[in-house]
């Protein structure tokens, strides 16, 4: 277990550091990849990386916060997170609306509307397939 486990990441944090990564990692070189993979992603200890790569602690957290800095430039110049965050969102809020288009449809016009109920259903599940792929 870490011994940074008083300064590790909040789950907000973590996600966010997460998803950089996961939108900006081929802008990293293999060194920062594989450091911040040994931290982030096995939880290993900075004491733990620096003995395996024979370097120091230090040197290790240098590493991690630079490589932080240079995915957080990337975001703040391409807002690929951002986008993708806010496209996920009205996904939720459309599939919420048909969600209860459906139900007003079933409880207040029965099954008058069962082709409408069709066509949202369909929606519904393309809708899904979309936010599975994000």
């Amino acid at each position: 277990m870490p011994e940074e486990t008083s300064t590790r990441d909040t789950a907000q944090e973590w996600t966010r550091k997460a998803l950089l990564f996961d939108f900006y990692a081929p802008l990293l070189t293999k060194k920062q990849c594989s450091i911040w993979d040994n931290y982030y992603q096995m939880d290993l200890s900075m004491v733990e990386i620096a003995r395996q790569r024979n370097t120091t602690r230090q040197a290790v957290h240098a590493l991690l916060k630079r490589t932080e800095e240079s995915l957080e430039l990337y975001e703040k110049k391409m807002g690929l997170i951002e986008h993708f965050v806010a496209g996920k969102d009205l996904l939720l809020q459309v599939d919420k609306r048909i969600q209860s288009l459906l139900t007003d449809t079933v409880t207040n016009r029965g099954n008058q509307e069962e082709s409408l109920s069709g066509a949202v259903a369909e929606i519904r599940i393309l809708i899904q397939k979309i936010l599975d792929t994000y």
